[in-house]
């Protein structure tokens, strides 16, 4: 009786370590390909950098026409082709005088529309995981989508793209404050007069609600960089019932 016993608990003993061996040696070989596919990733990013970067550059000085590194910059193929284009154009932040032809650039390329994409992504992905779209890294690798839809605002928020502005209120209201945040500084740093109501709108519920996602301080930031001309769009606020409205006027 106890050599049977014995023998079926080394017989469980043996089935356990196997387990053991053959989940740790998956393991193994998960990170093993995780780290050579990360080498991989950094490599061609590398190289992109080292082949296309300097025409960009001497595209922003002037010296190279539009439509030839817009041809070139087309050719580049690949998965990660999407991500490796905005690190292309959106590696260094771009003077004044070079936003405009960054902006043009992204739009042409696709990166625009897929920055707008991810934005939405906000309010269509309640499980916080975001769809594939244009095999960005960043979602291939399953980042939170919040994650992807504020740095998309804040690419948005480079180029100064007017047209999103619409969007950007939109995001005022999104679920996770990070991406509130960028759309509100994204909004300032477009100055689209329109975009004006919704930042005021935000600041009283923000000084009504405290609990609100979007601080007063954030919508102040934001609404401090517009140009003094838009200041007409404040003074309701300072004739406001609310003597809380009033101590928080920008």
């Amino acid at each position: 009786m106890v050599s049977r016993f014995v023998g079926e608990f080394a017989g469980l003993v043996l089935v356990l370590t196997a387990i053991t061996v053959a989940f740790t040696g998956s393991l193994i070989v998960l990170a093993d390909a995780r780290r050579r596919y990360r080498e991989e990733h950094f490599k061609r990013l590398h190289d992109a950098r080292k082949h296309y970067r300097p025409i960009i550059t001497e595209l922003l000085k002037g010296g190279t026409g539009y439509e030839q590194v817009l041809s070139t910059l087309q050719a580049i193929a690949g998965k990660q082709r999407m991500y490796i284009l905005e690190r292309l154009c959106l590696e260094n932040m771009p003077t004044p005088g070079q936003v405009p032809t960054i902006r043009r650039l992204c739009e042409d390329l696709g990166l625009v529309d897929l920055w707008q994409r991810q934005v939405a992504n906000t309010f269509r992905t309640p499980t916080g995981r975001s769809p594939s779209a244009g095999g960005d890294l960043l979602e291939r690798t399953g980042r939170l989508s919040f994650v992807i839809s504020a740095q998309s605002a804040e690419n948005l928020r480079f180029i100064q793209h007017q047209p999103s502005w619409p969007l950007l209120v939109k995001s005022l209201e999104a679920p996770h404050p990070d991406v509130q945040a960028v759309a509100a500084r994204a909004l300032a740093a477009i100055a689209e007069p329109q975009s004006v109501p919704a930042l005021v709108q935000c600041l009283h519920r923000a000084v009504f609600i405290p609990s609100a996602v979007l601080s007063v301080r954030s919508i102040k930031d934001a609404l401090v960089r517009f140009p003094l001309e838009f200041a007409r769009d404040l003074l309701p606020s300072l004739s406001h019932a609310h003597p809380c409205v009033l101590f928080h006027r920008v």
